[in-house]
């Protein structure tokens, strides 16, 4: 296994643990973002306070710098996550690269799909849909290749060691 391989090997298993052990956290922060608005709105409708204030709450909660901060990571990383996974395809060498690619294309694409109607959003998603198929049928297919096509380990050749003069 060569360096790079070790180092992203080590990288996910320093990880891993951490969000497998933390799935609910890891979900929860993509609620919190995709629900805040929900959320403060129905504290403001279900508070007994006044519209001002309850205007006041609203501008405040959403204009504080933990939220633009938040957001601005979350709505960050909705582009850079697909962008990591297809890098991590294409450096993997197990899919062909055009495959990686049209994995990432088509997630971003995927993503920017409006609500104008079923037919645009099917069509926005149809490449997304292809390369998630490709991906899953080459995964279903690797346990099912014999070991016999797997390439050999390399032999680790020394060289001798010198012979030490008696004296």
């Amino acid at each position: 296994m060569d360096n790079a391989a070790r180092t992203r090997q080590r990288v996910l298993a320093l990880f891993l643990p951490i969000a497998a052990s933390h799935p609910a956290q890891l979900y929860f922060c993509g609620a919190i973002v995709n629900v805040l608005v929900g959320v403060n709105l129905a504290a403001v409708a279900t508070a007994h306070m006044t519209q001002g204030a309850a205007a006041r709450f609203l501008v405040t909660t959403f204009n504080s710098g933990f939220y633009h901060a938040f957001s601005a990571l979350y709505f960050i990383g909705i582009v850079a996550a697909p962008v990591l996974m297809g890098f991590a395809l294409w450096r993997s060498r197990t899919v062909p690269r055009w495959l990686a690619v049209l994995f990432v294309l088509g997630l971003e694409v995927a993503q920017q799909a409006s609500s104008a109607g079923p037919v645009v959003v099917v069509l926005f998603t149809l490449p997304f849909a292809a390369a998630m198929v490709l991906l899953a049928v080459r995964i279903w297919q690797a346990p099912a290749r014999p070991a016999s096509h797997t390439p050999p380990p390399t032999a680790i050749v020394t060289a001798p060691a010198p012979a030490h003069p008696q004296s």
